[in-house]
């Protein structure tokens, strides 16, 4: 792969790459082999990058939802191996799927991917909380979060100094009063996080 990458054959490495891949999968096919399917996302992964960049795609999700699927599939197929604990099963592609869309959100304005980014992570974290797995939970909590903060933190920067500033006072009130029932709820709410698969 890497001499046809070398010659500018970017066909010829695409498709050896992705006949690594298939191998791969025919052998993590047979018992006690399902380790063997990494080589396998790796393969076809690299197969699909490749022509990503032959055909000039900039689009980062082109890049990144290929391998989130295949990282999917992958957990799920190899599930009963693995357990049902959802950071092997499902964290990895969650995390290839969301956190590089959310990340971009803070260097781009581009609304669609905002919005459709927010919508999934709002998905993954109550699919979680129905499921109880735990990387469903936090991943999507964490890229819905980092999506809010990229896209209304600069409108709270253009708000007039008394409307944030009373804003925060009137918070800090209510935390404050509320400070005991908020730390019992916090300790239910870790120790809920905490029994999550």
């Amino acid at each position: 792969m890497a001499v046809a990458l070398d010659r500018g054959w970017p066909h010829a490495a695409s498709g050896s790459a992705a006949a690594y891949g298939l191998l791969a999968v025919v052998y993590a096919a047979l018992p006690r082999r399902r380790a063997v399917v990494t080589v396998a996302v790796v393969g076809l992964t690299t197969a699909t990058w490749v022509e990503l960049l032959e055909a000039h795609v900039s689009r980062l999700e082109a890049y990144t939802l290929p391998l989130a699927l295949l990282l999917l599939a992958a957990g799920l197929w190899s599930h009963r191996e693995l357990g049902d604990r959802s950071w092997t099963v499902a964290g990895p592609a969650l995390l290839v799927a969301l956190v590089p869309s959310a990340a971009a959100t803070a260097v781009a304005d581009d609304l669609a991917r905002a919005l459709l980014t927010v919508t999934v992570a709002t998905a993954a974290l109550v699919l979680g909380a129905w499921r109880r797995w735990q990387a469903l939970v936090v991943v999507g909590a964490a890229a819905a979060a980092l999506v809010a903060v990229t896209q209304l933190g600069p409108y709270t920067l253009h708000a007039p100094r008394f409307l944030t500033l009373g804003t925060l006072g009137v918070l800090l009130l209510l935390v404050g009063a509320r400070y005991e029932q908020r730390r019992d709820n916090a300790r239910q709410a870790l120790s809920w996080l905490a029994s999550l698969s």
